[in-house]
């Protein structure tokens, strides 16, 4: 998945960015406040007992910090796969002045080092990493398996710990927007990359996404087969199955007929990521709404349907054959009650309305309805009117309490990764036309 094709990626994250200038990475603040350098100090340790994960840091606030960290890690683990064995082998982790240097690393693959300035994506898919290895490890064993599912099975919980945003009792409540978005124009990953092609924690745009791709697929496993999943999973790894013939394996009673991993995961995928929160930008509900409540038409003479549409109540014959159609009428309103959980506060209600009226076909007589379906969309016209107009005084005090550089951080960096990914396609031919002319 390292060769993303970017120029449809791009979008995606572009989504995503969006997401982030309303809040999306606030939970991240905290976090990265432990990587900051702080004056190097006595190291200080801490054992979390019951977890065999003992913490090493300069200062008694950041072990404090980090301790609570790693715990959340741990229960994360737990929780997705399963507690480890009795005495599962002892983790120990180092930060900053306490770690060693990058050029002398660890031989135990259970200690971990990290620089003051490393990553929280980096800290995180690392312990989760190790935190997983150790779950199939056995304590007496002289090193522990390969594990070559790791990257996707940790990039997963990753996205879960960072921004899985926990709510009150402990529900985690995902944002699956940025993939919702690509999936509604036909843009899906490649299942076998997901798998097969980790994005390293290093890269850190694409990494988020490709982490957010990995939730959504371990959500896709469970929600087809159990709970228990992913253990096994992990343990066809460990065993030394490949990702995709494990994945295989433990899906084979949830495969429809001729069915493949990718079109199983294109159909799972885009109900799943449906789940937890559902922000949609205003545009976005309008093109939507578009799309459902008008009819394409053509004029006297043409053939081209393109771009002409006039809404469903103005075009003669069409609430008659909706009535009389009770599968369309029940898709339609399937689709209204999907965009009714995505949108604005400011425009469910008025959505909601219309879908009222429309939901009133198989009741009501036509006049009423008509009525009322006139009455519902000038009211969204209004509410996107009013949604619009607080989008644009956000968007005005962002322009000026925000810097132009961090606004647009997320966005020009996957536009700089794309340019660079190009030119390193043939550097020869990308220097010889970075000359001036002659």
């Amino acid at each position: 998945m390292p060769d993303l094709a970017v120029s449809r990626w791009a979008v995606a994250w572009n989504r995503a960015s969006f997401l982030a200038r309303r809040g999306w990475l606030i939970g991240l603040s905290w976090a990265a406040l432990l990587a900051l350098p702080v004056p190097c100090t006595a190291a200080e340790s801490r054992t979390l007992d019951k977890a065999r994960l003992r913490i090493v840091c300069e200062t008694p606030a950041l072990l404090s910090a980090w301790q609570r960290f790693a715990a959340g890690c741990v229960a994360e683990v737990e929780e997705a796969i399963g507690p480890p064995g009795d005495t599962p082998p002892a983790l120990t982790v180092r930060f900053g002045a306490a770690a060693r240097s990058p050029a002398t690393p660890a031989a135990n693959p259970f200690v971990l080092d990290f620089a003051a300035e490393a990553p929280i994506e980096v800290v995180t898919h690392e312990l989760l990493s190790a935190l997983l290895r150790r779950q199939v490890t056995d304590p007496a064993a002289a090193r522990p398996p390969r594990l070559p599912a790791t990257g996707w099975l940790a990039a997963a919980l990753t996205n879960r710990v960072l921004f899985g945003q926990r709510e009150r009792y402990g529900r985690v409540m995902p944002d699956f927007e940025p993939a919702r978005f690509a999936f509604q124009r036909g843009a899906y990953p490649d299942i076998q990359r997901l798998l097969e092609s980790p994005v390293p924690p290093e890269q850190t745009i694409p990494y988020r996404l490709y982490a957010l791709h990995c939730d959504l697929l371990a959500l896709c496993v469970c929600a087809s087969t159990d709970l228990e999943a992913l253990s096994r999973l992990l343990a066809l790894d460990a065993s030394g199955r490949a990702p995709v013939e494990a994945l295989a394996f433990v899906l084979a009673g949830s495969l429809a007929g001729g069915e493949t991993l990718q079109s199983w995961y294109q159909r799972s995928a885009e109900d799943v990521s449906r789940r937890g929160r559902r922000p949609s930008d205003t545009e976005s509900v309008a093109m939507r709404f578009e799309a459902l409540a008008s009819v394409p038409v053509v004029a006297p003479g043409e053939h081209d349907f393109r771009g002409q549409r006039q809404p469903l109540e103005e075009v003669p014959g069409s609430l008659t054959a909706l009535a009389a159609d009770a599968d369309a009428r029940h898709r339609l309103l399937r689709e209204f009650f999907e965009l009714i959980k995505d949108a604005p506060m400011l425009l469910q209600q008025p959505l909601a309305q219309y879908a009222d009226a429309c939901q009133a076909l198989g009741t009501s007589r036509q006049r009423s309805v008509r009525s009322a379906m006139r009455k519902a969309r000038a009211g969204v016209d209004a509410a996107l009117a009013r949604q619009r107009l607080l989008d644009a005084w956000l968007d005005e005090q962002e322009r000026r309490f925000i810097p132009a550089e961090k606004r647009f951080a997320l966005p020009l960096d996957v536009v700089r990764r794309a340019v660079q990914a190009e030119r390193d396609w043939d550097p020869a031919l990308h220097r010889r036309l970075d000359q001036p002319p002659r």
